[in-house]
């Protein structure tokens, strides 16, 4: 795990808050998609294994 406050990764990334939050919301978009499940009722299993997918922790670091 990063050991990057928020303020520090909002500085390193030069993203904000929000848009951070927007490209997690789109990658487990994605992920449910590529998965075949609905995105708008996941469950509490399906969430678990999309927050351990590396591309939802590091939302953002591709565009720094």
């Amino acid at each position: 795990m990063s050991n990057y406050s928020k303020d520090e990764f909002v500085k390193e990334t030069g993203l904000s808050e929000k848009d951070i939050n927007e490209l997690k919301e789109a990658f487990v978009e994605k992920y449910a998609e590529l998965k075949g499940w609905d995105s708008n009722s996941l469950t509490q299993e399906q969430l678990t294994e999309i927050y351990q997918q590396e591309d939802y922790k590091k939302a953002g670091l591709l565009f720094s």
